[in-house]
């Protein structure tokens, strides 16, 4: 019996790491349990002390349907108040604290737990902190006799393991809720970010990257690795991520590189390559090497005089106008070429004085050369 009883606490050990890396396995885990205890039922939940409700919980086949109040019993629950004083793994048997006397006044027994068939529990509170509470537990109903100290020091070998896998859940859970969060932000950037390796293959992309993979746009994807417009640029694109990735430490902040891509349809893309160290908290990450790659859509540069157009709200006309006087023409050429009355220009050029809070065309040239100066590569209509 003995023999039989370690048998069945080695494998539930290893079922309960399983778990903690995979919730699908707790079912197995907790199905151990029951045999292991006697129990009629055990499960596991974790508790978020600073709204009162249930984050997730994972139960054995035994375990009866769960109450669609269980929140609310659960605050109810009188086991609640004594395990909170317990040291935390230290098995509570709840026949030592609570008699027939106790369960007969009781709203959480008479309404919720012995209709499930759930009298006496054994259980423990593994992790529990202001902000968490993990609790572990198996029960017997009314018909069956109340768990033994024998019980209770089984409970008592098993709790370790059940803090350690406490810590390992609660430290996934809060990586997978980060990785969803930054994930999702990712996605809300305009630029495309890519993280691949040193060899250029891809670890993961954002949603704008993907649509740039699959819209012919200068950055591709081909069979899972990162590849430019052409067999140069493509070269140029892997020695500039090898030599990122594989960056010391010490060196990462303060390298990486930069260049534009062209594609055959005219697109422009500005590409950024920098060092990314990830965080070796939770696995072994020390002997792999990454590079972050940010691609930016790069716009054709716009006419001067689209943007003092803009800048200043003139209409189309008086644009031209102001970019023919800031090239230096006179009003009487520009009539001629255009073909339009000086009286027109004059007043028009009035209502361009006024706009930019200038008053002589000697001043809209130096506007004129100022917004160049601003645009550099900036072209003439």
């Amino acid at each position: 019996h003995i023999r039989h009883k370690n048998d069945l606490l080695h494998c539930l050990v290893d079922d309960l790491y399983e778990a903690a890396a995979n919730p699908e396995k707790w079912i197995n885990a907790l199905d151990l349990c029951d045999q292991l205890f006697g129990a009629n039922s055990a499960h596991v939940f974790y508790w978020d002390n600073s709204v009162g409700t249930r984050i997730a919980g994972y139960r054995s086949r035994s375990f009866a349907d769960d109450h669609p109040e269980w929140d609310y019993y659960h605050r109810l629950n009188p086991r609640r108040e004594i395990l909170s004083r317990l040291r935390a793994g230290t098995p509570l048997n709840c026949a030592d604290y609570i008699d027939d006397r106790a369960v007969q006044k009781s709203e959480f027994f008479n309404d919720y737990s012995l209709p499930a068939g759930r009298r006496f529990l054994l259980g423990v509170y593994p992790f529990n902190n202001k902000h968490t509470t993990t609790a572990f537990a198996v029960m017997r109903g009314p018909n069956d006799s109340a768990f033994s100290s024998s019980d209770a020091r089984l409970m008592e070998r098993l709790a370790p393991h059940l803090r350690r896998v406490a810590r390992i859940e609660q430290r996934l859970r809060a990586a997978l809720t980060d990785s969803q969060y930054s994930v999702a932000a990712l996605n809300k950037l305009a630029d495309a970010i890519i993280v691949v390796d040193e060899k250029g293959c891809i670890v993961r992309s954002n949603e704008v990257a993907e649509s740039m993979f699959f819209a012919g746009q200068p950055l591709r994807s081909v069979s899972g690795r990162l590849y430019a417009t052409d067999e140069f640029e493509t070269d140029k694109l892997r020695e500039l991520i090898s030599q990122v990735a594989r960056l010391r430490t010490d060196e990462a902040e303060e390298c990486g590189g930069a260049f534009v891509i062209d594609s055959p349809s005219g697109d422009r893309c500005g590409v950024t390559v920098v060092p990314m160290r990830p965080s070796a908290s939770l696995f072994d990450l020390a002997d792999k090497s990454f590079a972050l790659v940010v691609a930016s859509k790069v716009n054709r540069p716009d006419s001067l005089t689209n943007r003092i157009r803009q800048a200043f709200c003139l209409t189309p006309a008086e644009a031209r106008l102001a970019d023919q006087v800031m090239q230096g023409k006179r009003l009487e050429d520009i009539a001629s070429e255009n073909q339009v009355r000086t009286t027109t220009l004059r007043t028009q050029l009035k209502s361009i004085f006024l706009k930019t809070g200038t008053s002589r065309q000697s001043d809209l040239v130096g506007l004129g050369n100022a917004f160049a100066k601003l645009g550099v590569g900036l072209r003439r209509d």
